[in-house]
């Protein structure tokens, strides 16, 4: 199966921080899924979740949070 392009970019969070998002599309979505990565993880560990997603009929949005992947912040930081 061909996938759809996956969108990428970045979105500001409430103070600023740059956080990296990725969208895969599907026309005539059954739903949306949002994809939350674990910690010292990124969006990207998942894209083979995100295909699957799309096979079925589901659109996907998945980030990299605060301090993981490609958005700023501190690395890996929890208070």
């Amino acid at each position: 199966m061909t996938f759809p392009e996956i969108e990428t970019g970045y979105a500001p969070s409430h103070d600023g921080t740059q956080l990296l998002f990725r969208w895969h599309r599907v026309e005539d979505a059954r739903a949306l899924v949002v994809i939350v990565h674990g910690f010292g993880e990124h969006s990207g560990r998942y894209v083979h979740v995100l295909n699957a997603f799309n096979e079925a009929g589901y659109a996907c949005l998945a980030i990299d949070l605060r301090g993981h992947g490609r958005s700023g912040g501190r690395r890996a930081f929890v208070e």
